[in-house]
């Protein structure tokens, strides 16, 4: 289990949403990543208000919450719509090129699947048990806990040049 913030999700849409758009910017960027915002705020248990955060078990989970929340949405629905509306099924593409930008589109599939997959391996995976959250100093078994697994508890080693497993401190 992995636990994700949606911030975390909303900079993987405008990474992927721009590298994926045929032209600089897509258009409506912005009311989409305030969409996701909002919608985390009411979905997202866990962290507080300004940075909500959700246990996900895998990225398909992430993938399935992003599908469910935002099928339809007009700007998805625009960048999926090519701007020449050409209307054909097939464009031409190749290692070499591709369509017009104009006859280009973002392929919303894709773009779920690359957001939830990058999303899920940039996550640290840390336990939902807070036990396991406990990290030992290697050179004096002083323990710390992770304050995001536990209620902020702060204990451990105050030696500067001791070292946790995980590079906290």
């Amino acid at each position: 289990m992995r636990l994700i913030t949606s911030k975390e999700i909303v900079g993987q849409i405008a990474r992927h949403a721009v590298q994926q758009h045929p032209f600089n910017a897509p258009e409506g960027l912005f009311e989409l990543v305030q969409d996701v915002l909002g919608k985390s705020r009411a979905d997202f248990p866990d962290g507080v208000p300004e940075l909500p955060m959700r246990w996900f078990k895998d990225s398909s989970e992430i993938e399935i919450w992003l599908r469910d929340g935002f099928t339809g949405h007009q700007t998805l629905e625009a960048w999926n719509t090519p701007k020449s509306r050409h209307g054909a099924q097939i464009v031409f593409s190749s290692r070499y090129g591709g369509p017009a930008p104009e006859d280009d589109f973002i392929d919303i599939d894709a773009l779920w699947r690359n957001v939830s997959r990058a999303t899920w391996s940039d996550a640290e995976e840390v336990s939902a048990n807070p036990d396991e959250a406990v990290q030992v100093c290697d050179r004096c078994d002083a323990q710390i806990y992770d304050p995001c697994q536990t209620d902020g508890a702060q204990a451990g080693c105050e030696l500067p040049d001791h070292s946790f497993p995980n590079g906290r401190r």
